[in-house]
């Protein structure tokens, strides 16, 4: 058992015996006691001093039996201090003018005592606390927005001693987007204006997010500048693939038709921010033998169309406006994934072999690969019209 503990518990049991040659008598527990206010006005504390100081009227009331040694009167005062509490309210953030109420609240093991402890609330105005300058705790601070929306981040830096600065949002941060921080003393705004002499003229301030980069979300934020260079390299890119073709076709034109735009829906996180899919009808001038044409059957010239795509993505809003997109970063179908049969080939050991070409056969089939296969995670814009 705590030394302490056990000392107050032996005054507590001496406590409870009778004095007959004394008689009875009570002590007020508030008789001694001192209030008093220290701080700024405004963020003043209530101190208590001699509160306790009522305890050596008990010693000395003690000290008349003969039957009580010294050792047991000192011990008197752990029993005491542990029995008596003193509530203020309020206690701190005080102004000049306020009222502060000191209660004694005294433990029923006193009512089994040789004596009585009385004591009433004591009820006290507020005065002499002096005022204190006001000042912005933001001052000087500096936040700072990296980082590419709408996963933007926050930082918040200050070197104003003894402050906390706490940020409501450091992250998922888009342009526009509205960041509060709050300042709090370390150590309570009183011991703040004490330490100090000055206090928070306010403690929250609101950021405004800008200057992020940002990914396209629609497909008007794309500028028409940034577009006529994505719809030239496509077109570039599917000559480029055209001029691999066997000697039988020839890419005659290749229509631009429109894009497939797709974007994440909110609280999907994709590997793309956003895509875009540039649409062309290609018109192919084909030499061979048709379908069901026997070995004596002489080659025909004609013209078939199939769609293929040119797909971009990540296309990114600079801060001073500009569009960045990769344009060597170009992607189009694979002949591994979609193929259109062509109606003409050209004989290879007795049987005809029908030409293929890299692309759709309609664009419902290229909106069911593109659009409709992603639509689980993005929403999308459509210009594709024919």
């Amino acid at each position: 058992m705590n030394k302490r503990i056990a000392s107050a518990a032996i005054a507590a049991v001496m406590l409870c015996v009778a004095l007959t040659a004394c008689g009875r008598r009570s002590f007020d527990v508030t008789e001694t006691m001192k209030v008093s206010f220290s701080g700024s006005d405004g963020y003043g504390v209530c101190d208590l001093e001699n509160e306790y100081d009522w305890i050596s009227d008990v010693q000395d009331y003690y000290s008349k039996a003969k039957s009580v040694t010294s050792e047991q009167i000192e011990q008197i005062e752990f029993a005491l201090e542990a029995v008596v509490e003193y509530d203020i309210e309020p206690d701190e953030g005080l102004s000049n003018g306020d009222t502060v109420t000191v209660t004694p609240k005294i433990d029923s093991l006193a009512d089994e005592y040789a004596f009585d402890l009385i004591g009433k609330p004591i009820t006290v105005t507020v005065e002499g606390l002096e005022k204190v300058e006001e000042f912005d705790p933001f001052e000087g601070a500096k936040i700072t927005f990296d980082g590419v929306a709408p996963n933007g981040t926050a930082l918040f830096s200050s070197e104003q001693e003894d402050i906390t600065f706490s940020v409501d949002k450091y992250s998922g941060l888009s342009n526009g987007d509205k960041v509060t921080v709050t300042a709090e003393p370390k150590y309570g705004m009183s011991e703040y204006a004490a330490e100090h002499g000055k206090v928070f003229s306010k403690t929250e301030n609101e950021y405004t997010v800008e200057g992020l980069a940002s990914y396209a979300m629609k497909l008007d934020d794309i500028p028409d500048e940034t577009k006529e260079k994505m719809q030239n390299q496509s077109k570039d890119s599917i000559t480029a693939s055209a001029a691999g073709w066997e000697e039988g076709k020839l890419l005659k034109k290749s229509e631009f038709v429109g894009y497939y735009f797709l974007t994440p829906k909110e609280g999907f996180s994709t590997s793309k921010n956003n895509i875009l899919y540039c649409v062309y009808k290609n018109t192919v001038s084909v030499k061979g033998v048709k379908a069901g044409a026997n070995k004596d059957t002489k080659e025909e010239t004609g013209e078939e169309t199939y769609y293929i795509y040119c797909c971009f993505n990540n296309i990114m809003i600079l801060p001073d406006g500009t569009c960045s997109v990769n344009l060597s970063d170009v992607q189009m179908p694979n002949s591994y994934g979609v193929t259109v049969k062509s109606a003409y080939g050209e004989y290879y050991w007795g049987d005809v072999e029908f030409y293929t070409y890299t692309g759709y056969a309609d664009l419902d089939s290229m909106f069911n690969d593109c659009v409709t296969k992603n639509i689980a995670e993005y929403s999308y814009e459509t210009t594709v019209k024919e």
